[in-house]
């Protein structure tokens, strides 16, 4: 895969790029990189060309704002799939990466399929849990990415916890696009039941639970994960 860089309103995505010609964009998690998805790289269908972006305030990506929210990550998705000229792309993401996806599918149709991994956007956020939750979750990610800046991320998780960010029942099930919900048994930061309240709300959803999985079933039980999201795929497009 390359690294390349797209201009949208709030910056410049940087993301990488595959090679197939079927296009299918995932959406890391809050403090991640497109990188985190590298393991599906290599066992998805070659046909179907990959694209891993950093979110803005994230890894490469660099943002005109430090008060980045959920619907501000959805225009750049906007002008990335326009400016990329995507047509009718696969669009999904991981825990964070999930909530962009089904804010873009909420005011979209033009995408072939849905696929949330451990999706947020209807469960309780991180600013709830208190601040010294939040500044162990600042630890660790700066940590793990040392490019991403703790102001922002802060401003992110604070934002998050706006009521006016949530995906509401109303939202869900107005979504008409073929939806792939990814959920770890044993998540212990999104429990199941939010994957399990998706899956009912949205009408033309699929549910695969990976038994013993956590939060990260996309590198932890990545094989199982590339099985599911392949023979979602196929439907689509054949």
């Amino acid at each position: 895969m390359k690294r390349d860089i797209v201009e949208t309103r709030h910056g410049e995505i940087s993301f990488l790029d595959g090679d197939g010609e079927i296009p299918v964009i995932l959406l890391h998690g809050l403090g991640g990189m497109g990188n985190v998805f590298f393991k599906l790289s290599g066992c998805l269908p070659k046909k179907y060309r990959l694209i891993f972006p950093d979110l803005l305030g994230h890894g490469h990506t660099r943002s005109k704002s430090e008060n980045i929210t959920v619907q501000m990550q959805r225009e750049s998705m906007e002008d990335f799939i326009e400016n990329l000229n995507l047509k009718e792309p696969v669009i999904g993401g991981h825990s964070y990466g999930g909530w962009v996806a089904l804010n873009y599918a909420t005011s979209h149709e033009d995408i072939s399929g849905l696929i949330l991994i451990g999706s947020a956007g209807t469960n309780p956020t991180l600013a709830t849990a208190g601040e010294s939750e939040i500044e162990k979750f600042l630890d660790q990610v700066l940590a793990v990415n040392k490019n991403n800046d703790r102001a922002t991320m802060r401003n992110i998780i604070m934002n998050n916890s706006r009521d006016d960010m949530k995906i509401g029942n109303n939202l869900l099930r107005n979504i008409q696009i073929p939806t792939l919900i990814l959920w770890g048994s044993d998540d212990p930061r999104i429990p199941l039941e939010y994957g399990v309240k998706l899956s009912k709300e949205i009408k033309n959803a699929k549910m695969h639970i990976i038994d013993g999985g956590g939060h990260n079933i996309h590198y932890s039980h990545y094989e199982e994960v590339c099985t599911s999201i392949s023979e979602f795929l196929v439907p689509l497009f054949s």
